[in-house]
């Protein structure tokens, strides 16, 4: 059946509020990876409630969570399981695909819909009820059309879920790799000498950074660049947007310089960044470069191959 025109997600779902059967596993929907068993989830949460006051989940049904489903928190249920009362279940009716769904669901036209249909004087409190849920206008094709999406989007997505093992092996070779080379376990060839034990205060210099006032930024590029914590990204990398301008030439004491390396002090799950490297931050325009109190800068000696020591 083909639909003309927009028609209500009333039409493609119900609610199904059935009393959980034992034996049954667990499952919590996620904003990134869907429905889990809550057992896997790395805060893990306990209920006091017995099987019977749980919801019942079917495989193929699509749960969200009320208070977050315009942040995308939902899900399609791959088995049967049980759910806390809290969410919502939603039962596929004849002419709709649920894996067609739960792609429709994630799309932004949709995600902008949920969050104009929920209910709440703030974002924190905004919740989806299923009444309100069955009212949000949707264009869909015909089933067999939808089928074919499906196919094609589960295809990239099977790609793609081999594309990350593959980058998660790499990253976990070279982290292996990099525990055998830079503890000197692990010799290249043509090199025996014996390695020499320093401390960083011998090999760099150690410097925090400054935090200047409000009306000291400027709204538009200056000559002058200001690093904040927001420059270095989780796990590393730059962020060119985390890079403020200052009105006027920034103190030499909280300067940086080519070759320096910069890492946050508040923040350690942010990697560290040497300045006007390409491989790190690239040349920023201006004449002088200043770094927020919560980064701290290292001067490395000229002897020292600043890279290595990153």
């Amino acid at each position: 059946m083909a639909y003309a025109g927009s028609i209500n997600l009333g039409a493609f779902f119900a609610s199904r509020r059935e009393r959980g059967l034992s034996g049954l596993p667990t499952l919590s929907v996620t904003l990134d990876r869907g429905i889990v068993e809550r057992n896997s989830l790395d805060r893990k949460t306990e209920t006091n409630l017995e099987d019977a006051e749980h919801l019942l989940v079917r495989k193929g049904d699509i749960v969200y969570n009320m208070m977050r489903m315009w942040q995308g928190a939902s899900g399609l249920a791959e088995k049967d399981g049980l759910l806390s009362p809290a969410y919502i279940v939603l039962a596929p009716k004849k002419d709709i695909d649920s894996r067609y769904a739960s792609y429709l669901f994630k799309s932004a036209r949709l995600i902008y819909l949920f969050w104009a249909y929920s209910y709440g004087l703030t974002n924190d409190r905004r919740r989806l009820y299923f009444n309100d849920f069955k009212k949000i206008p949707v264009d869909v094709p015909s089933l067999p059309e939808q089928q074919k999406i499906v196919r094609i989007l589960s295809t990239w997505d099977k790609a793609i879920a081999t594309v990350e093992k593959l980058i998660e092996n790499s990253k976990a070779q070279k982290k292996a790799l990099m525990q055998q080379l830079l503890t000197g376990k692990r010799r290249l060839p043509g090199f025996r000498h014996p390695w020499e034990e320093v401390h960083l205060g011998r090999i760099c210099t150690y410097s925090k950074g400054y935090t200047y006032k409000s009306d000291e930024y400027s709204e538009t590029p200056t000559e002058h660049n200001f690093l904040t914590l927001k420059s270095i990204e989780k796990g590393g990398g730059f962020n060119r947007n985390g890079v403020k301008y200052l009105t006027h030439e920034v103190d030499t004491k909280y300067q940086v310089s080519s070759g320096d390396i910069v890492f946050a002090i508040t923040d350690l799950t942010r990697n560290a960044l040497v300045v006007g490297s390409p491989l790190h931050v690239p040349s920023l325009p201006g004449q002088s470069i200043a770094i927020s109190m919560d980064l701290v800068k290292l001067r490395v000696n000229p002897r020292i191959d600043r890279n290595f020591l990153f």
